[in-house]
Protein backbone atom coordinates (compact mmCIF):
# COMPACT_ATOMS: atom_id res chain seq x y z
CA UNK A 1 0.00 0.00 0.00
CA UNK A 2 1.18 3.33 -1.27
CA UNK A 3 1.18 6.11 1.84
CA UNK A 4 -1.74 7.78 3.23
CA UNK A 5 -1.77 11.22 1.42
CA UNK A 6 -2.37 14.09 3.46
CA UNK A 7 -5.36 16.43 3.36
CA UNK A 8 -4.35 19.79 2.10
CA UNK A 9 -4.57 22.81 4.52
CA UNK A 10 -7.22 25.24 4.13
CA UNK A 11 -6.70 28.78 3.25
CA UNK A 12 -7.90 30.36 6.30
CA UNK A 13 -7.60 33.54 4.44
CA UNK A 14 -5.88 36.88 5.62
CA UNK A 15 -6.52 38.71 9.28
CA UNK A 16 -7.06 42.25 9.53
CA UNK A 17 -4.15 44.58 10.29
CA UNK A 18 -3.81 47.63 12.46
CA UNK A 19 -1.29 49.05 10.06
CA UNK A 20 -3.30 51.59 7.48
CA UNK A 21 -1.73 49.72 4.33
CA UNK A 22 -4.00 47.21 3.47
CA UNK A 23 -2.85 44.39 1.68
CA UNK A 24 -3.73 40.66 -0.16
CA UNK A 25 -0.18 39.41 -0.37
CA UNK A 26 0.44 37.48 -3.50
CA UNK A 27 -3.15 36.83 -4.68
CA UNK A 28 -5.20 39.35 -6.36
CA UNK A 29 -8.57 40.55 -5.28
CA UNK A 30 -11.68 40.08 -7.96
CA UNK A 31 -14.89 41.07 -9.60
CA UNK A 32 -17.61 39.02 -7.80
CA UNK A 33 -19.85 39.07 -10.43
CA UNK A 34 -19.52 40.23 -13.88
CA UNK A 35 -23.46 42.18 -13.61
CA UNK A 36 -22.77 43.62 -10.27
CA UNK A 37 -19.00 45.08 -10.71
CA UNK A 38 -18.97 44.54 -7.15
CA UNK A 39 -15.04 43.80 -5.78
CA UNK A 40 -14.61 41.07 -3.77
CA UNK A 41 -11.28 42.46 -1.42
CA UNK A 42 -9.88 39.98 1.08
CA UNK A 43 -9.53 42.24 3.80
CA UNK A 44 -11.45 45.46 2.75
CA UNK A 45 -14.89 43.23 1.98
CA UNK A 46 -14.48 42.19 5.63
CA UNK A 47 -15.75 45.52 6.89
CA UNK A 48 -17.68 47.15 3.98
CA UNK A 49 -21.17 46.15 3.18
CA UNK A 50 -19.88 46.75 -0.62
CA UNK A 51 -16.66 47.46 -2.61
CA UNK A 52 -16.92 49.13 -6.12
CA UNK A 53 -14.55 51.06 -8.00
CA UNK A 54 -15.21 54.96 -7.57
CA UNK A 55 -16.48 54.74 -11.13
CA UNK A 56 -18.79 52.09 -10.39
CA UNK A 57 -19.86 53.77 -6.84
CA UNK A 58 -20.59 57.65 -9.07
CA UNK A 59 -22.92 55.18 -11.36
CA UNK A 60 -24.52 53.84 -8.44
CA UNK A 61 -25.09 57.19 -7.39
CA UNK A 62 -26.71 59.07 -10.43
CA UNK A 63 -30.56 58.15 -11.35
CA UNK A 64 -30.85 56.10 -14.38
CA UNK A 65 -32.28 59.10 -15.89
CA UNK A 66 -29.38 61.17 -16.23
CA UNK A 67 -28.08 59.40 -19.03
CA UNK A 68 -25.51 62.03 -20.33
CA UNK A 69 -23.56 62.10 -16.83
CA UNK A 70 -23.64 58.62 -17.05
CA UNK A 71 -22.06 58.19 -20.22
CA UNK A 72 -19.57 60.74 -20.07
CA UNK A 73 -18.70 58.93 -16.41
CA UNK A 74 -18.59 55.46 -18.70
CA UNK A 75 -16.65 56.68 -22.04
CA UNK A 76 -13.95 58.58 -19.81
CA UNK A 77 -10.53 56.88 -20.56
CA UNK A 78 -12.08 55.36 -23.58
CA UNK A 79 -10.04 55.26 -26.86
CA UNK A 80 -12.35 57.61 -28.48
CA UNK A 81 -11.78 60.33 -25.43
CA UNK A 82 -9.07 62.51 -26.34
CA UNK A 83 -9.22 65.36 -23.16
CA UNK A 84 -5.80 65.47 -22.22
CA UNK A 85 -6.53 65.37 -19.08
CA UNK A 86 -9.21 62.50 -19.08
CA UNK A 87 -5.82 59.48 -18.32
CA UNK A 88 -5.38 61.08 -14.50
CA UNK A 89 -9.38 61.17 -13.44
CA UNK A 90 -9.58 57.73 -15.62
CA UNK A 91 -6.97 56.05 -13.33
CA UNK A 92 -8.49 57.86 -10.37
CA UNK A 93 -11.95 56.49 -11.02
CA UNK A 94 -10.85 52.83 -11.66
CA UNK A 95 -8.28 52.71 -8.70
CA UNK A 96 -9.77 53.93 -5.86
CA UNK A 97 -11.88 51.97 -3.80
CA UNK A 98 -15.10 52.65 -2.56
CA UNK A 99 -16.44 50.49 0.86
CA UNK A 100 -19.88 50.96 1.49
CA UNK A 101 -20.75 51.45 4.79
CA UNK A 102 -23.87 52.54 5.38
CA UNK A 103 -26.84 54.19 3.15
CA UNK A 104 -27.92 58.34 4.55
CA UNK A 105 -31.75 58.31 4.83
CA UNK A 106 -33.78 60.86 2.32
CA UNK A 107 -34.24 62.89 5.24
CA UNK A 108 -30.48 63.31 6.72
CA UNK A 109 -29.75 63.85 2.74
CA UNK A 110 -31.95 66.71 3.08
CA UNK A 111 -30.84 67.80 6.50
CA UNK A 112 -27.08 68.00 5.15
CA UNK A 113 -28.00 70.07 1.80
CA UNK A 114 -29.61 72.76 3.73
CA UNK A 115 -26.34 72.93 6.31
CA UNK A 116 -24.37 72.53 3.57
CA UNK A 117 -26.20 75.89 1.70
CA UNK A 118 -25.87 77.71 5.06
CA UNK A 119 -22.44 76.66 6.08
CA UNK A 120 -20.83 78.63 2.56
CA UNK A 121 -22.98 81.19 3.15
CA UNK A 122 -22.38 81.77 7.46
CA UNK A 123 -20.63 85.19 7.89
CA UNK A 124 -18.16 84.17 9.78
CA UNK A 125 -16.93 81.29 6.52
CA UNK A 126 -17.14 84.71 4.10
CA UNK A 127 -14.59 86.28 6.27
CA UNK A 128 -12.26 83.52 6.51
CA UNK A 129 -11.94 83.18 2.81
CA UNK A 130 -11.85 86.68 2.14
CA UNK A 131 -8.55 86.74 3.62
CA UNK A 132 -7.15 83.69 2.08
CA UNK A 133 -5.87 83.85 -2.13
CA UNK A 134 -9.12 84.15 -2.91
CA UNK A 135 -12.47 81.96 -3.12
CA UNK A 136 -12.04 78.07 -2.62
CA UNK A 137 -13.29 75.61 -5.26
CA UNK A 138 -16.57 73.52 -4.75
CA UNK A 139 -14.47 70.37 -3.63
CA UNK A 140 -13.02 71.89 -1.13
CA UNK A 141 -15.74 73.94 -0.50
CA UNK A 142 -17.55 70.12 0.19
CA UNK A 143 -13.89 68.83 2.38
CA UNK A 144 -14.64 72.02 4.83
CA UNK A 145 -18.15 71.31 5.15
CA UNK A 146 -17.19 67.65 5.43
CA UNK A 147 -14.89 67.99 8.42
CA UNK A 148 -17.23 71.08 10.19
CA UNK A 149 -20.42 68.60 10.26
CA UNK A 150 -17.98 65.92 12.03
CA UNK A 151 -17.16 67.76 14.73
CA UNK A 152 -20.77 69.61 15.57
CA UNK A 153 -21.93 65.69 15.32
CA UNK A 154 -19.25 65.11 18.16
CA UNK A 155 -19.79 67.19 20.34
CA UNK A 156 -16.99 67.99 22.32
CA UNK A 157 -15.21 64.37 21.11
CA UNK A 158 -12.84 63.67 18.52
CA UNK A 159 -14.26 62.28 15.29
CA UNK A 160 -13.52 59.23 13.87
CA UNK A 161 -13.35 60.16 10.73
CA UNK A 162 -9.78 60.39 8.80
CA UNK A 163 -10.47 63.79 7.86
CA UNK A 164 -10.75 65.11 11.02
CA UNK A 165 -7.06 64.08 12.09
CA UNK A 166 -4.81 67.20 12.75
CA UNK A 167 -7.94 69.30 13.40
CA UNK A 168 -9.66 70.65 16.71
CA UNK A 169 -11.39 73.25 18.52
CA UNK A 170 -9.60 75.95 19.21
CA UNK A 171 -8.42 76.20 23.03
CA UNK A 172 -6.76 78.64 25.40
CA UNK A 173 -3.12 78.39 24.59
CA UNK A 174 -3.30 76.14 22.05
CA UNK A 175 -0.93 76.55 19.15
CA UNK A 176 -2.69 75.75 15.99
CA UNK A 177 -2.89 77.46 13.06
CA UNK A 178 -6.63 79.35 11.63
CA UNK A 179 -8.78 77.26 8.67
CA UNK A 180 -11.28 78.59 6.71
CA UNK A 181 -13.28 75.99 8.59
CA UNK A 182 -15.62 78.17 11.36
CA UNK A 183 -14.64 76.59 14.97
CA UNK A 184 -11.78 74.31 13.93
CA UNK A 185 -8.01 74.64 14.19
CA UNK A 186 -4.85 72.93 12.21
CA UNK A 187 -2.29 71.37 14.76
CA UNK A 188 -0.52 69.19 11.54
CA UNK A 189 -0.99 68.90 7.87
CA UNK A 190 -3.74 66.34 6.78
CA UNK A 191 -2.71 64.44 3.57
CA UNK A 192 -6.15 63.17 2.71
CA UNK A 193 -7.48 66.40 3.25
CA UNK A 194 -4.97 68.31 0.70
CA UNK A 195 -5.31 64.85 -1.68
CA UNK A 196 -9.17 65.84 -1.74
CA UNK A 197 -8.77 69.30 -2.35
CA UNK A 198 -6.29 68.40 -5.39
CA UNK A 199 -5.96 67.28 -8.82
CA UNK A 200 -7.94 65.07 -9.76
CA UNK A 201 -10.32 65.40 -7.24
CA UNK A 202 -11.06 68.81 -8.39
CA UNK A 203 -12.47 67.07 -11.47
CA UNK A 204 -14.60 64.89 -10.30
CA UNK A 205 -17.89 67.13 -9.34
CA UNK A 206 -17.45 68.65 -13.34
CA UNK A 207 -18.39 64.98 -14.09
CA UNK A 208 -21.34 64.68 -11.55
CA UNK A 209 -23.48 67.73 -12.57
CA UNK A 210 -26.00 69.29 -10.62
CA UNK A 211 -25.99 67.29 -7.52
CA UNK A 212 -22.15 66.67 -7.31
CA UNK A 213 -21.83 68.07 -4.08
CA UNK A 214 -24.80 65.70 -2.97
CA UNK A 215 -22.86 62.49 -4.39
CA UNK A 216 -19.33 63.70 -2.75
CA UNK A 217 -20.81 64.44 0.78
CA UNK A 218 -22.07 60.83 0.60
CA UNK A 219 -18.83 59.59 -0.72
CA UNK A 220 -16.77 61.20 2.10
CA UNK A 221 -19.39 60.76 5.20
CA UNK A 222 -20.86 57.21 4.75
CA UNK A 223 -17.97 55.51 3.11
CA UNK A 224 -14.26 54.33 3.39
CA UNK A 225 -12.41 55.59 0.31
CA UNK A 226 -9.14 53.49 -0.66
CA UNK A 227 -6.69 55.04 -2.93
CA UNK A 228 -3.81 52.41 -4.50
CA UNK A 229 -0.22 52.01 -3.44
CA UNK A 230 -0.27 48.85 -5.54
CA UNK A 231 -3.39 47.89 -7.55
CA UNK A 232 -2.09 44.71 -8.98
CA UNK A 233 -1.71 43.61 -5.92
CA UNK A 234 -4.59 44.38 -4.13
CA UNK A 235 -2.35 47.02 -1.57
CA UNK A 236 -4.38 50.13 -0.50
CA UNK A 237 -3.89 52.71 1.90
CA UNK A 238 -7.40 54.29 3.27
CA UNK A 239 -7.94 57.99 2.76
CA UNK A 240 -10.97 59.19 4.26
CA UNK A 241 -13.70 57.57 6.15
CA UNK A 242 -14.16 56.08 9.73
CA UNK A 243 -10.79 53.99 10.34
CA UNK A 244 -11.19 50.56 8.85
CA UNK A 245 -9.37 49.30 12.07
CA UNK A 246 -12.25 50.55 14.16
CA UNK A 247 -15.08 49.51 12.18
CA UNK A 248 -16.95 46.13 13.18
CA UNK A 249 -16.14 42.93 11.08
CA UNK A 250 -19.65 42.45 8.77
CA UNK A 251 -20.89 38.66 8.37
CA UNK A 252 -22.58 38.79 5.16
CA UNK A 253 -23.07 36.06 2.70
CA UNK A 254 -21.27 35.35 -0.40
Amino acid sequence: MGKKRKRPVKDRGPTPSSHLGITTGTRRFRISAPNSREISHPVISLYYQQVLSLRDYLLHQLPLTSKSRRRRIWSLGSPSDTHPQSSALAQLLDSTLVGVLKNSSPSLITERQKEYLSFNESQSRSLLVSTDTGPTCPQSEVVDFVIWKLFNQTGYGKPQNLLANGFQRPSVGLQAQDTEIPGVVSRFPNHSVATLKGNPWTEVLGLLGINGEDIMMRLLFDCGVFAPINAQKGVYYQLSGIDWSKCKICFKRR
